[in-house]
């Protein structure tokens, strides 16, 4: 069995939950993207890697906020 990996998806300014990001525990990208369109629809903005955020979150010339983590999905 495949251990699951993190993926993350933010919102955009629009959406109530603009400055959040909503963490799935999946078994790669399509079953991340299905668990999120399953909760939210399409209403949400870009999906990352835990790579990729986590390059983001340390990136030491970061001029923004990252977003608050909701409760992870986990299906």
């Amino acid at each position: 069995m495949n251990e699951k990996e993190r993926w993350y998806f933010t919102f955009c300014g629009m959406h109530k939950l603009s400055g959040f990001v909503q963490v799935v525990k999946a078994n790669g990208f399509v079953e991340a993207r299905k668990i999120m369109c399953k909760k939210y629809g399409t209403a949400w903005s870009f999906q990352y890697s835990k790579k990729e955020w986590e390059g983001m979150k340390n990136d030491p010339n970061r001029s923004w906020v990252m977003e608050t983590e909701l409760k992870e999905i986990l299906e």
